[in-house]
């Protein structure tokens, strides 16, 4: 009998838009790895999808919106940047023992390195309050930030978001401010002030798509735009950017860095990255 070949997956919703696929079954063809990857759609629930993953005998699976941080509690064991977030986007599967872990900021390092900026002494403008956005705090302020400004949507953020922040008053010298979505005034003079301003909303994807959450009189050249979203490859927010003379950068070097870190996480192998496809 051929031996069945190992399993991985991405799970949330939606996700059929997703490059993973592309980009994880490349490497493991360029590695001669038996090894598949595929998309699960978790609309039945985080807590039934990572049970069916587990009976069906899946290694491991990467966790997107609105997912990170329901699966996080549902693991046996964290990674340090795990248990710090809160959040997670890699599971590996040990026979049914589940160990978490959160590559979302090493993808986001990548982002920024593409941007050419360095975020030590630097102030940002952060938009979001889940998985992704803990992931690019976190990050940010261990790289030495100088001033984080954090804007959330719903009060469960912000109370999430506080909850890092005092975590992280022990690790980094970074200051971080919390703020109501809707404050336009303390929006403008954030990102009037700002190196680098973030997008980790779901705004400008899905039923979203062709809107941005920010609006684009705010927006300043003097400041960096990232947005975590890929899909599409421009969003209004970096269009928006580009127009006010912005250097912009999408979700694409974040999730081909998060990929590859996810990638040794499973296997213990680096990914090829330059055999991986051309990607929009």
């Amino acid at each position: 009998m051929s031996k069945e070949p190992l399993r991985y997956a991405l799970m949330g919703h939606p996700i059929s838009h997703s490059l993973s696929p592309r980009i994880h079954n490349a490497a493991f063809k360029a590695l001669g790895m038996d090894a598949v990857y595929e998309l699960r759609d978790s609309s039945a629930g985080a807590e039934a999808t990572v049970r069916a993953l587990v009976d069906e005998g899946y290694a491991g699976w990467n966790v997107t919106m609105p997912d990170k941080l329901a699966v996080c509690a549902l693991c046996d064991e964290l990674t340090t940047e795990a248990a710090v977030t809160g959040s997670v986007n890699t599971v590996l599967n040990r026979n049914g023992y589940l160990i978490g872990t959160s590559t979302d900021g090493q993808g986001f390092l990548n982002a920024v390195s593409t941007l050419g900026l360095a975020l030590e002494g630097q102030r940002m403008t952060l938009l979001g309050g889940g998985g992704a956005a803990v992931s690019i705090l976190v990050t940010s302020a261990l790289q030495k930030a100088g001033r984080i400004d954090v804007f959330c949507r719903s009060e469960r953020s912000r109370e999430r978001i506080a909850g890092v922040a005092e975590k992280l008053s022990a690790h980094s010298p970074s200051e971080i401010i919390l703020h109501p979505f809707e404050d336009n005034d303390a929006l403008r003079e954030s990102i009037t002030g700002s190196a680098l301003l973030a997008n980790a909303t779901n705004v400008g994807m899905g039923e979203a798509a062709g809107q941005t959450p920010v609006d684009p009189s705010l927006l300043v050249a003097d400041t960096a735009v990232f947005d975590a979203i890929y899909h599409p490859t421009e969003t209004q927010l970096l269009k928006d950017a580009k127009e006010a003379g912005c250097l912009a950068a999408n979700g694409l070097p974040m999730l081909i860095g998060q990929a590859a870190a996810a990638f040794e996480f499973w296997t213990g192998r680096p990914m090829p990255l330059s055999s991986l496809p051309s990607l929009p």
